[in-house]
C-alpha cells in the first residue's frame, strides 16, 4: 500500500507537466498566428495575445 500513493502522485506529476507543455504549445501557435495575420507596424503583438490569452 506504500507504493500505490507513490504512484499516484508521479502521475499527477507527469500530467501537470504534459499539460504544461500543451499550454506551452498553444500558446506559441497563437503568437505565430498573431504574427502571420497582423500588421506588425499597427498592433503591439503582446497586447494582443496577451487579450486573446484571457479568454
Amino acid at each position: 500500500m506504500k507504493g500505490n500513493p507513490k504512484i499516484e502522485i508521479n502521475n499527477i506529476k507527469i500530467y501537470k507537466c504534459t499539460e504544461y507543455k500543451t499550454l506551452n504549445k498553444l500558446k506559441r501557435k497563437n503568437k505565430d498566428e498573431i504574427r502571420n495575420n497582423s500588421n506588425p507596424s499597427n498592433i503591439k503583438l503582446k497586447r494582443t495575445f496577451d487579450e486573446i490569452s484571457q479568454e
